[in-house]
């Protein structure tokens, strides 16, 4: 039978009683950093339907990896580490470092009773150290096998939060056409070999998942919208994205009609 340690997630170390049940892991685990970057975006299904949500990336400060360094006392005793300068490399690059304290409300009422601390990070007292874990992820240990447990609807608020709260920025509209690209290619790939059972089921998933992802990016709004002072190529390159018909000898007010009609056939189709 599995055991969930939810509940013994770490309080300060003076305060950890004696016969409390320890993670069976003969390491402790790193703290780190959630971070994510302007153009890894994911269209995920989620209790709400397809919805595009920022992909997240983990920072672990670990000692001697991506420049994270020990941090020693005057006697030489390694006390912690410091990721300052890589985390301002990270910066510079464009990626986005969520502050650790970072978790709104709808996030955090997920947990009843709620575990200890204020941000996205727990940590639960292990055998040898510390482990740490994003609040969503539940620490579970069956039959000598340790394993975490992902809470889906808490991980899917937290990345809500990060765009409502304005930590993260809605995906430019060229970052929304890749990811469909990209998607479109696996469904032509997968088309191929249709008459087969697997590729068949194969076909309609992404086909699914690919119209989830146009309606999700109308309904969200993502994206620079086209106007009337848009170029005649970003309008078809748009149209050709989305895989709307049209002929380039077209007016661009033609094209830009047939954007407008398939950008509102997809609201409608969400609400």
């Amino acid at each position: 039978m599995s055991k969930d340690y939810s509940a013994i997630a770490a309080a300060p170390a003076d305060q950890q009683s004696s016969g409390q049940t320890l993670i069976p892991l003969a390491k402790g685990t790193p703290n780190f950093h959630i971070m994510c970057h302007p153009t890894a975006w994911e269209c995920v299904e989620t209790d709400r339907g397809y919805e595009w949500l920022p992909r997240l990336k983990v920072f672990q400060e670990r000692a001697g990896v991506n420049g994270v360094k020990e941090v020693s006392n005057s006697r030489g005793e390694v006390i912690g580490v410091d990721s300052a300068m890589s985390r301002t490399r990270l910066t510079d690059q464009g990626w986005i470092i969520v502050p650790r304290d970072f978790c709104p409300d709808e996030v955090m009422d997920f947990d009843s009773p709620r575990l200890p601390g204020q941000g996205y990070v727990v940590a639960y007292k292990g055998r040898g150290g510390w482990v740490h874990l994003a609040r969503w992820d539940k620490p579970v240990y069956d039959e000598k096998s340790f394993e975490t447990k992902t809470n889906r609807a808490q991980l899917w608020a937290f990345q809500r939060a990060l765009i409502a709260k304005g930590l993260v920025k809605p995906p430019a509209e060229r970052v929304v056409e890749r990811e469909m690209r990209i998607k479109r290619r696996r469904l032509e790939r997968n088309a191929t070999k249709s008459h087969l059972p697997n590729f068949a089921h194969r076909v309609q998933v992404v086909k699914a998942e690919i119209e989830g992802m146009q309606i999700a990016a109308s309904a969200q709004r993502f994206g620079e919208p086209l106007t009337a002072a848009s170029l005649k190529s970003e309008v078809m390159a748009r149209l050709q994205a989305l895989e709307i018909a049209f002929d380039p000898s077209e007016s661009k007010k033609d094209l830009l009609s047939k954007y407008e009609a398939h950008v509102a056939a997809s609201a409608k189709a969400a609400s």
